[in-house]
């Protein structure tokens, strides 16, 4: 008798803990996909998990206790592609694309970038630039310089137009990899004359590896706001829904605290103190 008491017991407390495992499409977890991209994300090594995304994140994801918060490492196309199957996977900053709004829902802003820069070796664009501007547009018509550039990754709306056709040219490498080492090592290489990137990007690699500051250039890119908004995605479907507004909610408040200022800016040097930073992120980041 107590051996069947026993075997029955088990039976229940076996089956009540699969029914609470999460899968890919239980309602109540999150899949936040992400993957290795300092600073915004840092995967591995001595600074793991203090990237001012995941800074962020946390910060968003302290106020929804109702979901249980996975963190798998996926890739940026692996995380797109499942936000148009619809799975419950989202991602904590993307920019929000004609394109990529087709299938999915994006939060108010929760991150803020410096705009991209062209980042070449120092002596190998100077002869473009206007002051510390370069006319991207201009400099792809050329066809004189390779360059290299992270597959499937948005440059912000429009920088992706002066870029979009010219992925195919010959001059032109895109990378599967999200590693943006990668893409500075091919520069340093002189495999490639010139990528885009963000400056703490940059930043992150030359303090990472002891790298002279000196040998980098970065322009500013011609007609192109100095700052830009990221933002919460999550696929286009009831779920997603659901998801995003618990999100925006959380972002009203909390996006005023001084404390996610700090996760934001995490790594940026002294960019973040400009006054034309202040005024943008009192007049654009925290309105939208």
């Amino acid at each position: 008798m107590h051996k069947a008491r026993f075997i029955i017991m088990l039976f229940l407390l076996i089956s009540n803990s699969i029914k609470a495992a999460p899968t890919p499409n239980d309602a109540r977890t999150i899949y936040w996909q992400t993957y290795h991209r300092p600073p915004g994300i840092i995967k591995t090594g001595e600074d793991q998990g203090t990237g001012f995304v995941e800074n962020a994140l946390q910060l968003i994801t302290k106020q929804m206790p109702e979901y249980s918060h996975k963190y798998p490492i996926s890739s940026l196309t692996r995380a797109l592609t499942d936000m148009k199957s619809h799975k419950n996977v989202c991602h904590p900053a993307l920019f929000n694309t004609e394109e990529r709004s087709k299938y999915i829902l994006f939060s108010k802003a929760s991150i803020i970038n410096p705009g991209n820069r062209i980042i070449a070796l120092k002596g190998t664009l100077d002869h473009l630039a206007e002051g510390n501007t370069i006319d991207l547009k201009r400099l792809l018509e050329r066809h004189e310089f390779d360059f290299s550039l992270i597959k499937e990754r948005s440059y912000g709306q429009a920088v992706d137009d002066k870029i979009g056709q010219h992925l195919s040219d010959s001059q032109s490498q895109l990378l599967a990899s999200t590693e943006l080492g990668t893409v500075f090592n091919m520069v340093l290489k002189k495999r490639v004359d010139f990528t885009i990137a963000f400056p703490f990007e940059l930043n992150y690699f030359v303090e990472k590896n002891g790298i002279g500051q000196n040998q980098f250039a970065s322009y500013f890119i011609k007609d192109i706001p100095n700052f830009s908004l990221g933002y919460v995605a999550c696929p286009k479907n009831e779920w997603g829904k659901s998801v995003i507004n618990k999100v925006n909610k959380v972002l009203s408040k909390t996006k005023l605290e001084n404390s996610y200022k700090r996760a934001v800016t995490a790594w940026w040097g002294e960019e973040q103190f400009s006054k034309e930073f202040e005024t943008f992120y009192q007049t654009q980041f925290l309105t939208h």
